[in-house]
């Protein structure tokens, strides 16, 4: 499935690396709320190539869900994006026309 993007105005995300890249230094406010589906799930909140933060689900039965926050602070050219770690056996990631996986962030502070 297609990845719908609900509110990139400024640009900051590529949808084709699905990076979100800084332009103005400041605290920023990252989200991701995960549908979790036939497989366990482990993914990252990656700075730079740095984890930042994890998130596991034991996948049971139906539909999981999974989420994380955090603020960060950054300056311009740092790039954040969610990454699936555990390979192929963590790749629960799930989306459809009724259930989504998302994953946004916004500035709270400018430096």
């Amino acid at each position: 499935m297609e990845a719908t993007i609900i509110y990139n105005q400024q640009n900051h995300y590529d949808p084709q690396t699905g990076r979100f890249t800084c332009s103005a230094a400041g605290a920023y406010f990252f989200t991701y709320h995960i549908t979790v589906f036939s497989r366990n799930v482990k993914v990252a909140l990656v700075k730079n190539g740095a984890k930042v933060l994890h998130t596991t689900d034991s996948y049971q039965s139906g539909e999981d869900q999974a989420a994380g926050a955090t603020v960060l602070q950054l300056e311009p050219g740092d790039k954040v994006w969610l990454q699936v770690v555990g390979g192929e056996l963590f790749n629960g990631l799930f989306a459809d026309e009724d259930d989504d996986t998302t994953f946004s962030g916004f500035l709270i502070f400018g430096a």
